[in-house]
């Protein structure tokens, strides 16, 4: 075998786990399944994958490597960059469905994906932080900012019913609304944020 069949067995076996883990969820995934499917041996499967967990590893770094070399942004330096790299991510994570969404479902607490995760939280943090924020603030803009351009939120949103286009323009919009808020100084801890509102006792 060549490496280049090794290469193309190792994606087809990740595909047809995509596809049993999008049908069924993860308790149809079983080696066996997925050697069937593929039409390959339960012996091939194991070469590739040894464990669960590193077919899940797969995965992620499949669709890893699969947004780099469609230039999908790994980072952002300012803020400001984070809504277009929204359109360019969500844009990426729906073509590459459902490896995308196999990937988010099951692959949460992985090595990999926690160390991609780890990476791109620390971009945002850092892009914040040039904001020059109170540091309380900085932390919950950096959470909420993450998080809107996620692929988990991608997922929520398709999963909430909202086609591709629809996804990647709703986080598009929350994503450029909070950024002009925080330019504007109205953050989480500034007084026009309700949860900041003295409350009344009356009943």
């Amino acid at each position: 075998m060549t490496p280049t069949d090794r290469g193309s067995t190792r994606e087809r076996i990740l595909e047809t786990l995509a596809e049993i883990v999008a049908e069924g969820g993860l308790s149809d995934f079983s080696v066996q399944v997925v050697a069937d499917r593929c039409g390959v041996s339960h012996r091939t499967v194991y070469r590739h994958f040894p464990t669960r967990e590193s077919m899940l590893n797969g995965l992620v770094e499949q669709v890893s490597t699969a947004m780099a070399a469609r230039g999908g942004p790994d980072g952002i330096q300012d803020v400001d960059e984070l809504p277009g790299a929204v359109a360019v991510n969500f844009a990426l994570f729906s073509d590459l469905e459902p490896v995308t969404g196999a990937a988010v479902r099951f692959s949460v607490g992985t090595a990999i994906e926690n160390r991609d995760r780890r990476h791109r939280t620390d971009a945002v943090a850092a892009a914040v932080e040039r904001l020059d924020l109170p540091t309380d603030e900085a932390r919950q803009v950096a959470g909420v900012l993450r998080h809107l351009a996620s692929s988990r939120t991608w997922l929520l949103l398709r999963d909430a019913g909202l086609d591709a286009q629809e996804a990647t323009g709703a986080a598009m919009w929350a994503v450029t609304e909070l950024v002009a808020a925080l330019h504007d100084g109205r953050g989480p801890t500034s007084t026009d944020n309700p949860a900041n509102r003295p409350r009344s006792t009356s009943r």
